[in-house]
């Protein structure tokens, strides 16, 4: 085989790898586009339902269906119990025993 056929064979073997590369490129473009108004779509169409109020016939309503009684059927309110002693923070503490000891100022 001469030197200029086996240049030509090059040529032609790098210029068929860049028009491989270019199909690769392009189909992921694609792909990516593609794949990106998926998402818009499912966005919108979710979007869509929660300002509906849910799927064909829902009717939207302030409160959800179940069944409610008056609060005044719990009887009348009670004071809470008192908080405690107030903490350095001034931030009453719990009666009960202490989750943890810390100590300040050094080793344990």
């Amino acid at each position: 085989m001469s030197d200029r056929t086996a240049r030509v064979n090059r040529r032609q073997a790098i210029a068929e790898a860049r028009k491989a590369e270019a199909r690769r490129k392009r189909r992921r473009r694609l792909a990516a586009w593609g794949g990106a108004a998926a998402v818009v779509l499912g966005s919108g169409a979710a979007i869509g339902v929660a300002v509906s109020g849910g799927g064909p016939g829902a009717v939207a309503s302030a409160a959800p269906a179940g069944h409610y009684a008056a609060l005044s059927s719990l009887g009348p309110l009670k004071a809470a119990p008192a908080a405690g002693p107030m903490g350095p923070e001034r931030v009453p503490i719990a009666p009960g025993e202490p989750v943890t000891l810390i100590r300040y100022g050094g080793a344990a």
